[in-house]
This record gives C-alpha cells, sequence and structure tokens, in this order.
C-alpha cells in the first residue's frame, strides 16, 4: 500500500491556523501562509523567546506560544541574507542542543537601536538626559524628553565648541528647564516702533488674518554685527534691511540656542532662522540670527515671551532634519540588524522554504512592475468567490478532456485554459501537484515534437506545420513553469519528480537541452524571373514561416532555461531532506545532463541568448520579464560552472572573446535598473559568471 504524502512538509496545527485566520482579519494573507514551526528567537527585541515563526509570501511573522499577538517582524524587502549558522546554542543542553537548527537572518531597519547599560554604564548623552529629566535616571527615556523639548521649540542639537561648556552650566543648576531667552537682543522701544510702523499698513493686516505668509523681520548676520546697540540710526536701518535684504523663501530648520554662528565642517558658519514671523512682503525671508560680537543683555523670561506674542513669532521645526540625541544617528538612517531563529527539529525544512520565499519575492515583485503582468495574475471575483469544491470538480474535467483529446489544436486550447485559470487562481497548482499524472502527460507531449516533429519535414506545408508544433510546445514548457514556481511548499511536488527513480525528470531534462530540428530555410530563386515570382502573396507566407520558426525556437530555449532554473533550485533545496530515497539533489541532476550529448549546445544556445540581453544596443532598459529571464538563465550557468567541471570548461574556452566585450558595467546599469528588486541578485550572477570565464575578479557594481 502507497504511503500517504503529506500536503505541506510542516505538521498541520488547527487551533494554530484558527488563530492565524483571526489575527491576519485578511484571507489573502492567510491562503499565502506558507509554513509555520515553534522556534526559539534571539534579536534585539527580545532574547530567547519561545515563539511560533510564520512564513508568508511577504515577510516572518511571530507570535507567543501559546500564540496571543502577532506581530510582522522581518519584511523580505528589507532582507540582506539568510544563512545557516553551523554551531551549537549555548542556551541548550542534551539532545536538544544536538538537533537544534540556527537560520540566522540580516536585514536593514529604520528603528533605533535601544541598548541596554549597566548601572556604571555612562551614556555618551548623559548630560542630555541629565538635562531634560533633572538627574533623575528612573524617568522615561533619552527620546521622550528630546521629542518633548523639541515639539515645545525649546532647544536643537548644538554642535559647537561651547556646548560641553553649556551643558556643564545646566547641570550645575537645580531649577526645572525653562524655555531659552534669545541671547542677543535689541532694545524693546526699537522693537515696538517697528510694530507699531506695521499695524499701521492695511496689507499687512491682511496678510497676518489669512495666515498665508510666515516671513522673518530679522537682518542677514553680516549687517547685524555692524550695528550698535543704542544708535540713532538703529531703525532706520532695520527698516531699510528688512525691505532689501534678499533670503531664500523655503522654510529652514530650528537652529542650535548656543554659539549659532559656530564654523561647520566646511568651514562656514552656521546661521538660521530661529522663528519665522508674518511681513507684508511675499517673496521676501529673513533670519533672526544671534552673534556673540553684539553684547548680550539679561532679559527676563516675561519680556522675552512678550516680546514673542507682540511679533507675531510662531515656530517653525524641520523634523526631518532633527538628530537622534540618544544615539547620534538620524532617526531615517537605515542599519543592519539580525534575527536568530533556533528550530527544534534537525531536518525541517525551514532553512529552504525562508530562502525560497525571499527568492520568489525578489521575482514576484519584479514581476509586478509590469502592469500587464499585474492584470494577467489578477484574481476575477467570479473565481475568488468559487469554492474549493466546485474548483476541483471542474479541474478534474479538464483534465479528463486534455487525456481523451484526439488533435494538436485540441490539446492546445485546453492546455491554454489551464495556464490562464492557473494564474488567476493559485489552488490551482496544488491540484496539479497532487498526483504527477498531469505531470507525466506533459513531458509525454514534449517528447512527442521534441526533437524531431511526428511529421514529414518535406513540403511546402512541413514549416508551417512545425511552426504550429513549437507554439504547443512552448505553450507546454510555460505552463510547466508556471507550476514550479511558488509550489516548494508542496511535499506533492517533489514525489511526482523522483516517482519511478526519477524517470519523468530525466525525460524532461532530455527534451528541454534538445536541439529541435526545423525545417530547411527557404532559399530565394536564382533566375530573375523566379525573383519576380516572390513577390506574389502565394509565396510570401514561406519567408514568413521561417522567421516564426526561428522565433519560436528562441522563445523554446528561453522557456527550457526557466524550468531548468526551477529543476535547480529544487534540487538544491532538496539536500535537507534525510531519507534513503533522497538521490533527487544537485549531483544526481548534473551527472545525468553531463551524460547528455546536447548539453553543450543547450549551453550555447543559452549563453547567446544571455549575451543578447545585456549587450551594448540601442534598446536601454530590459522589461521586468526580461530582466528576471536574464537572472534565471545566468543562474542556470553559474549552476553548471559550480557544480560541472566540464560545462565550465567548455564555458570558458568558447566565450571569452564575448565576456570580454558585451559584458560592461554601464551598459548593465542601463539595462537592468536599481528599482527592479531582483537587479542585485542578477548582477551578482553576471559578475560571477564573466570571473570565471576571464579568470580575473570583475565587479560590475
Amino acid at each position: 500500500m502507497a504511503r500517504a504524502v503529506p500536503e505541506t512538509f510542516h505538521k498541520r496545527l488547527g487551533k494554530f491556523e484558527s488563530f492565524l485566520k483571526r489575527a491576519l482579519k485578511d484571507e489573502k494573507a492567510v491562503e499565502r501562509i506558507r509554513a509555520y514551526e515553534a522556534c526559539i528567537v534571539v534579536w534585539e527585541k527580545e532574547k530567547y523567546g519561545f515563539k511560533f515563526m510564520v512564513l508568508g509570501d511577504e515577510c516572518i511573522y511571530l507570535t507567543e506560544n501559546p500564540p496571543k499577538t502577532i506581530q510582522e517582524a522581518v519584511p523580505f524587502k528589507d532582507v540582506v541574507s539568510v544563512e545557516h549558522v553551523n554551531d551549537y546554542p549555548d542556551f541548550l543542553s542534551g539532545e536538544q542542543r544536538l538537533n537544534t537548527q540556527h537560520i540566522s537572518v540580516t536585514f536593514m531597519t529604520h528603528e533605533p537601536l535601544k541598548g541596554k547599560r549597566g548601572k556604571n554604564d555612562k551614556s555618551p548623552h548623559s548630560s542630555m538626559q541629565d538635562i531634560s529629566q533633572g538627574g533623575n535616571n528612573n524617568n522615561p527615556p533619552i527620546k521622550t524628553s528630546l521629542f518633548k523639548s523639541i515639539s515645545d521649540g525649546l532647544f536643537r542639537r548644538a554642535k559647537s565648541p561651547r556646548s560641553e561648556e553649556v551643558r556643564e552650566e545646566r547641570l550645575s543648576s537645580s531649577s526645572p528647564v525653562q524655555k531659552p531667552t534669545f541671547s542677543t537682543s535689541f532694545d524693546e522701544d526699537v522693537l515696538d516702533a517697528m510694530k507699531q510702523d506695521d499695524d499701521s499698513e492695511d496689507e499687512d493686516k491682511e496678510l497676518h488674518s489669512s495666515g498665508e505668509l510666515h516671513m522673518s523681520k530679522s537682518m542677514p548676520t553680516m549687517q547685524l554685527k555692524k550695528l550698535k546697540l543704542g544708535s540713532n540710526d538703529l531703525k532706520e536701518q532695520l527698516k531699510t534691511n528688512r525691505v532689501n535684504s534678499p533670503v531664500p523663501s523655503s522654510t529652514r530648520p530650528l537652529p542650535a540656542l548656543r554659539n549659532t554662528d559656530s564654523p561647520g565642517p566646511d568651514g562656514n558658519k552656521k546661521t538660521g532662522p530661529l522663528y519665522e514671523i508674518h511681513n507684508k512682503a511675499p517673496e521676501r525671508k529673513r533670519s533672526l540670527e544671534s552673534d556673540r560680537s553684539v553684547p548680550s543683555r539679561k532679559s527676563s523670561s516675561r519680556s522675552s515671551n512678550s516680546d514673542t506674542e507682540n511679533l507675531g513669532l510662531i515656530p517653525k521645526i524641520d523634523i526631518s532634519d532633527v538628530e537622534d540625541e540618544a544615539f547620534g544617528e538620524k532617526l531615517d538612517e537605515a542599519r543592519e540588524a539580525e534575527l536568530h531563529i533556533y528550530i527544534l527539529n534537525l531536518h525541517s525544512p525551514m532553512l529552504m522554504l525562508i530562502k525560497s520565499a525571499w527568492e520568489n519575492h525578489k521575482m514576484r515583485g519584479t514581476f509586478l512592475l509590469d502592469e500587464n503582468y499585474s492584470l494577467k495574475t489578477m484574481p476575477s471575483p467570479r473565481r475568488s468567490a468559487m469554492d474549493s469544491e466546485k474548483l476541483v470538480l471542474l479541474f478534474g474535467q479538464l483534465k479528463r478532456e486534455l487525456f481523451s483529446a484526439n488533435s494538436m489544436e485540441e490539446v492546445f486550447r485546453l492546455m491554454q485554459e489551464l495556464k490562464t485559470a492557473t494564474e488567476k487562481n493559485m489552488a490551482l497548482k496544488k491540484f496539479f501537484w497532487k498526483s504527477s499524472d498531469l505531470f507525466n502527460f506533459i513531458v509525454h507531449q514534449l517528447q512527442k515534437y521534441l526533437p524531431k516533429s511526428p511529421h514529414s519535414m518535406q513540403g511546402d506545408k512541413a514549416r508551417t506545420q512545425r511552426a504550429d508544433e513549437f507554439e504547443l510546445v512552448v505553450l507546454l514548457v510555460d505552463t510547466l513553469a508556471l507550476m514550479f514556481r511558488e509550489t516548494e511548499i508542496l511535499p506533492t511536488r517533489l514525489q511526482c519528480l523522483k516517482s519511478g527513480k526519477g524517470k519523468a525528470s530525466v525525460d524532461l531534462m532530455t527534451v528541454l537541452t534538445c536541439l529541435p530540428e526545423v525545417p530547411q530555410k527557404y532559399k530565394p530563386p536564382s533566375s530573375k524571373a523566379a525573383a519576380l515570382l516572390m513577390t506574389s502573396q502565394a509565396d510570401q507566407w514561406k519567408c514568413l514561416a521561417d522567421a516564426e520558426i526561428s522565433q519560436l525556437v528562441t522563445e523554446f530555449t528561453d522557456m527550457a532555461a526557466v524550468v531548468l532554473f526551477e529543476l535547480m533550485v529544487i534540487a538544491k533545496n532538496a539536500n535537507w531532506e534525510d531519507k534513503e530515497d533522497a538521490f533527487f539533489n544537485i549531483s544526481w541532476m548534473m551527472k545525468i545532463l553531463e551524460k547528455m550529448r546536447t548539453t553543450e549546445k543547450f549551453i550555447e544556445r543559452v549563453t547567446t541568448s544571455a549575451l543578447h540581453y545585456i549587450a551594448p544596443s540601442k534598446r536601454v532598459e530590459l522589461t521586468p520579464q526580461e530582466a528576471v529571464l536574464v537572472f534565471q538563465q545566468f543562474y542556470v550557468l553559474q549552476t553548471f560552472i559550480k557544480y560541472n567541471e566540464p560545462i565550465a570548461t567548455y564555458i570558458r574556452n568558447n566565450y571569452t572573446e564575448e565576456f570580454k566585450y558585451f559584458v560592461q558595467a554601464p551598459v548593465i546599469a542601463e539595462k537592468l535598473p536599481k528599482h527592479y528588486p531582483i537587479t542585485e541578485w542578477a548582477v551578482s550572477l553576471i559578475e560571477q559568471v564573466t570571473s570565471h570565464v576571464l579568470e580575473k575578479k570583475v565587479r560590475l557594481q
């Protein structure tokens, strides 16, 4: 009796899946859950937490064990690397320590690092903490007090030699933090005169009431240095500079109150507006800046606040330029973090599943940049509402019609219907791999038309017949590639590939790497009279048939490389199995391909196609589908180079000149734009293959 094959690699937990449906509240997200498993998690947010790791299409989730809440821990768009760490966890003992897998996920995050310090550890920003918290170490974190002060418009971090001196002065005072006053102020009579002069103008009143204008009435620093407090001409100078001094109209961030004219890294003085006030000139703006060359006057908080209110000062803060005082880095600066996952099962496939989910996310994200692909794969409302039982019945009916089809046209129509339905509904992939009969049917159809046609290649109709056969072959291979995509969570897929000692897989690799038979190209007539007959519509189709066959052979080569890429990924990931019949691995696959006499010709066609896409040409940017295809083609070439020495030598001996002149960093940068998620991986594979062929290190990015 045959052993029942489970539908998924992980053990199904009904109660936990019910929790996921309640917690995620999104049917699509629940359907796209790939796997889940109990584990121990170590990262910056938690140490040695016993968790459930949930693997989705877009991210890695974490939840308690037993589950209470679920959180998105690591989005795949931020993942840098996924690695297996060959060590034994120190916090475990006995058999658990020996039977644990350690997976390290490195990712980018914008969250500030929240490090813990000991009692005697002195923070580099302890003085700022004492200022904001009054020296009490039990108060909330530094970051809270910092943002509270900034939101009140009190201060901004000062980068000046006097910063430590001011901090010491504040530390020595036990009084609570107060709003700072201007270090340099003008005579109150002069400011009052300016206010009265402005209030007498009707246009200025309208601008104040509308609130559309925020202009500064202050002077540039260079002219401010020339003023002397108490001068009789001070009022006239202020009025003149208020009208004539041009400054940029954009809002600038709040400057430091301490030593605002201290030199910056470029040697220039740091100046900026403290506040912005209304003015009647919409296109003009001023900045009020303090300078140590002007003697400061003591002013009470009452007078400072009253002056501010009378002048209509409005504090303006640019939060994007605010630096994190607690950590010495900008809030939006990305940094690397690590999530360490300890799976308490040595034979768990979780490492393979995480890598596959990450790879699929990159490829799917690139495909979705194409609007046509997005529309093609968007599920229709009618199919979304279809229950699984009805879907199974329709799939069974379609399969029976395929098996009983008597003509090539009928097989083409039914396969096209299956492919279109699978693009709209991913559940059909699960039905496809539930048994191996449909997979074997497709392989048999490919063997029927490859490498030779079942019909004669002689005669005028042979070219049209062969073109129709190639169209069916391309559709069959494209459908297989679709069924392989994102189905690594199904153990039945591997069972289908391994059935009959891998006979169907060997037959598939044979037809994929074969050299298809094509009819002889049409030769133009030699005589002048015969040449004139070529212009008739009766003979034009002959040349078109040759061009069509040539294009179809190219499409078949590209799709064959895609399916071979999927087989190589499956073979590499199958190495985690610890079973007696685990023969399906990358070493076994390379031995099979090495024995085939057509493999070198296949490598030649794949290499030519890959170089065609990245070589200099008039067309600059590749489409998303072409970018993914280049990644898959160079993945196939790199796998042959790594695991098959004869093929690696063949590539190096026959394509040195092509890689030397066709692979150019500026051209590849244009062909593979950075906003494609797959670009980084594709360029890395191109570097590896080119370095092998040229026998030197090549850098393209």
